[in-house]
């Protein structure tokens, strides 16, 4: 329950104590309080019993958002379970990305990668702006609302961009395997 509490907390938040000094063993402990006096009135599989607490965990996080920030969140209305919307290669752009340059000599090197997926983008901003976020400012290309807020790019405009960056990259990879 740590692990996602902890994973929960640091999508919200991206700090270690929430604005009302909380931090995520907090949620955890007050989840495991609300389910110890609930529990004994529930008849529930092992497993529902942790989608409970699971639930208690994210509500509780939630529920302590400001109002600012509730309105940011709403302004990004993308359940965080989303990511299945970004079609992945099967090998991941980004790892292949990290790893350039391989030891075999046959293969090409990171900087080659990067100039062809370039050439590859050249005209299409968007796409060009997730490059320079995922490339070379180290973001994850699973951090859809730090890239849209950090970088000034709408959620669809977000969506379709990476689909349309996954695509080259796998053609780059296909035509260097």
């Amino acid at each position: 329950m740590n692990a996602y509490a902890y994973n929960q907390f640091r999508i919200l938040y991206n700090r270690e104590i929430n604005e009302r000094g909380k931090s995520f063993n907090d949620y955890v402990y007050g989840a495991i309080e609300e389910y110890l006096k609930i529990k004994d009135r529930l008849m529930m599989t092992p497993a529902d019993h942790e989608k409970l607490l699971r639930n208690l965990i994210r509500r509780s996080i939630y529920n302590d958002l400001l109002p600012y920030q509730r309105k940011e969140r709403k302004a990004y209305k993308e359940p965080l379970e989303e990511s299945h919307l970004i079609a992945t290669p099967p090998k991941h752009p980004e790892e292949i990305l990290r790893n350039f340059p391989v030891m075999d000599s046959s293969e090409i090197d990171r900087n080659t990668m990067l100039n062809k997926i370039e050439n590859a983008i050249a005209g299409d901003d968007v796409v060009k702006t997730i490059f320079t976020a995922v490339c070379l400012k180290d973001y994850s290309l699973s951090n859809r609302i730090g890239i849209c807020r950090d970088f000034g790019l709408s959620i669809d405009d977000f969506n379709n961009g990476s689909r349309r960056f996954m695509r080259i990259i796998k053609k780059i990879i296909k035509n260097n395997d």
